[in-house]
């Protein structure tokens, strides 16, 4: 008999103590930090849908679906005026998300967009990690098949600035650099 008497009275203490550290764990839950918001940024001819199956990977990795942006823009501009939409764009995010950065991850002519926001529009205090995938780094020497979009062909070309000058850090060899923070160190 004593021994249910003291399992009713510890259960009795522990169901008193229990619900607070629940409580405390789920408070630190919500205060722990979020990750940045990614924003997509795709190639010529195409559109942000482009990053369905990817940002879906994110979020299934527990990026909340809101900080997960698939930008589109107009492929046929220059990718001056494409870097200064971005900025417009990722001033959105930072806006709606409250976070003070964000990470750019972005495709072939993307990247000469990107690079250009972070290297001439400020845009490498507003980016923790930039991510391009097969970007033409230094142009391309196949710019006159793109004839019939002028500005974004131009901007492929070997010499313009939006791709003569990569940003501090990144490697010239041609050899991807996976992640770059725009202030020339490797993210972690």
């Amino acid at each position: 008999m004593n021994l249910w008497r003291s399992l009713l009275l510890l259960l009795g203490l522990l169901s008193t103590f229990l619900p607070a550290a629940a409580a405390s764990a789920a408070d630190g839950w919500h205060r722990a930090p979020r990750p940045d918001p990614v924003v997509f940024v795709h190639g010529w001819n195409s559109d942000g849908s482009t990053w369905r199956t990817m940002a879906d990977r994110f979020h299934a990795d527990g990026w909340p679906a809101g900080h997960l942006v698939r930008w589109t823009y107009d492929a046929t501009q220059s990718n001056v005026t494409t870097a200064a939409r971005l900025a417009e764009e990722i001033d959105r995010v930072l806006d709606r998300t409250g976070a003070s950065k964000v990470d750019v991850v972005t495709h072939s002519m993307g990247g000469l967009s990107s690079r250009h926001y972070l290297k001439n529009l400020g845009g490498a205090a507003k980016v923790d990690a930039w991510v391009p995938l097969a970007g033409p780094r230094h142009g391309t020497a196949g710019q006159e098949a793109l004839r019939p979009v002028e500005a974004p062909a131009r901007a492929h070309g070997p010499g313009p600035p939006t791709s003569r000058h990569p940003p501090a850090g990144e490697r010239r060899s041609g050899r991807a650099s996976p992640v770059i923070r725009p202030s020339g160190r490797p993210h972690p």
